[in-house]
């Protein structure tokens, strides 16, 4: 087994594109990425490819703008659990997705429910409601917002806490 995640680079277009063009149906978005007015293109600098090789045949491809919208398309047999290749898989795109504030992902329904899973639980929820005591007919509870942003080499985690006292009728 050879999987690899590896960054497109310019020399590889030709390769997306065919690649792609295998169920060009599902991947518009993706493939406007890739090709203007039937030329081959570069990805803008605020986008970043990503291809999944296996034995050096992609498999996958997803991008991700620096925004946090992901667009991506990959042959289904890789995205099912039962595949001897899912786990590493998972672990390969979560290296690359963790790193960002993922809010969109755009594709297939499998390669979406794919990607959710590999996001899914290994990040905190933005807005977290925690209930905390109820005094008669006074509910108090807490709630967590954060935000979390990387601008350059910083890394910005803000938390807001505040205390709500509700009325239950």
């Amino acid at each position: 087994m050879n999987l690899e995640c590896q960054q497109i680079t310019s020399k590889d277009g030709k390769k997306v594109v065919d690649f792609l063009l295998e169920d060009e149906k599902t991947c518009i978005s993706l493939m406007s990425c890739f090709v203007k007015a039937g030329e081959i293109k570069q990805l803008p600098p605020h986008i970043k490819g990503y291809k999944i090789l296996f034995n050096q045949e992609i498999v996958g491809i997803f991008t991700i703008s620096d925004g946090g919208s992901v667009l991506h398309y990959f042959k289904e047999k890789y995205t099912k659990s039962d595949d001897e290749n899912y786990e590493n898989l998972k672990k390969l795109i979560f290296s690359i997705l963790s790193k960002k504030n993922v809010y969109s992902i755009i594709g297939n329904l499998y390669g979406t429910r794919f990607l959710m899973k590999v996001i899914e639980g290994k990040r905190k929820p933005k807005i977290q409601i925690n209930p905390r005591r109820k005094i008669g007919s006074i509910s108090i509870c807490s709630i967590n917002i954060t935000s979390s942003r990387k601008p350059h080499t910083k890394h910005i985690i803000s938390s807001i806490r505040i205390e709500i006292m509700a009325k239950i009728f």
